[in-house]
């Protein structure tokens, strides 16, 4: 699965070849997409050599051991899974995954950049309880690993924090009851209604209420 993000090239293959020794490659439900879901081509070159893509038909290792989910899955199940603790994911964890679902972010030139550089954490010891654990697969008899949070772990931005705190359905009923809508097209808190106001100046205000908040009566 590969989906491009803010800084991929524009046209990047999801397999490449170069030099001079061919390449016998298997490739099954393979997706790749640009940011915006348009679709990238499969194959591609990054040099002008004697080198060929030599297609299977069949995979050329055992797979039997492994679950294959289909190319949909992959990316959901990623940011479910991955990362040595998944339960109890630090900051950073939760916005790169974050960053990652919304499509959002850029390639940074150093970690001072998103924060006060790479994070330096306390050490800790726990008691290995074999009897807690299943061995065969290494997750707890319990379902709770330790250390595990309860309730989703995102990064939430300070509108959508607000927004969590009081509940999107109690801000309409606000907005009702004081003679305002919403306006999501300009991203906008709200303003009054008026049908006399020209789209413009409805435009105008809508940035005004950006900054500013709800408007006064």
């Amino acid at each position: 699965m590969l989906r491009g993000g803010n800084n991929t090239d524009a046209g990047l293959p999801f397999l490449t070849i170069g030099g001079d020794g061919d390449l016998a490659y298997y490739g099954s439900d393979n997706r790749a997409v640009d940011r915006f879901g348009k679709a990238l081509p499969q194959l591609g070159r990054y040099g002008e050599t004697a080198a060929r893509i030599l297609p299977s038909k069949l995979p050329l290792a055992p797979v039997s051991a492994y679950t294959v989910l289909p190319a949909g899955h992959v990316e959901t199940s990623v940011l479910q899974t991955a990362g040595a603790r998944p339960w109890d994911r630090a900051p950073d964890d939760i916005r790169v995954r974050f960053f990652v679902a919304e499509g959002r972010g850029d390639i940074i030139d150093d970690e001072h950049q998103v924060g006060n550089g790479y994070p330096h954490t306390k050490e800790a010891h726990a008691a290995f309880a074999e009897a807690d654990w299943n061995l065969d697969t290494m997750t707890p008899k319990s379902d709770r690993y330790p250390g595990e949070k309860p309730g989703a772990q995102e990064k939430l931005s300070p509108r959508d924090a607000a927004m969590r705190m009081g509940g999107f359905a109690e801000l309409i009923s606000q907005l009702r009851e004081r003679g305002l809508y919403w306006v999501c097209a300009h991203r906008a808190f709200a303003h009054r209604r008026c049908a006399a106001n020209s789209p413009a100046w409805r435009q105008n205000r809508c940035r005004v209420h950006r900054m500013r908040g709800w408007p006064k009566r």
